[in-house]
């Protein structure tokens, strides 16, 4: 029985590490060459700058997600200013500027 059971658990193990082989491998190939060459030349850096060269891409990724999802959350009042604006435009409300105007 305690045979059976550790080759099972073997199996399952086996398979794990599988999937997780392949996932990584996906990933990888999921990632375009720039930034393939960007994390190999990044690896070689020193422990303390690669930590800091992580962070900063994951507060970034952070912001850009927060970003995006503050957009879709706002595109009712986006669209709606929108078109305001050009109800504005079209009947001559505005006023042509430039960006030292503004």
């Amino acid at each position: 029985m305690q045979h059976f059971m550790l080759k099972t658990l073997t199996r399952l193990v086996n398979v794990y590490i599988m999937i997780i082989v392949s996932d990584y491998v996906q990933e990888i190939d999921d990632m375009t060459k720039l930034l393939k060459q960007a994390f190999k030349k990044a690896s070689q850096l020193p422990g303390n700058l690669q930590d800091e060269l992580a962070r900063e891409l994951m507060q970034d990724m952070q912001a850009e997600q927060k970003w995006d999802e503050t957009l879709v959350k706002s595109q009712d009042v986006l669209d709606s200013l929108a078109k305001d604006a050009l109800e504005q435009h079209k009947t001559g409300r505005t006023n042509r500027m430039g960006p030292d105007e503004l």
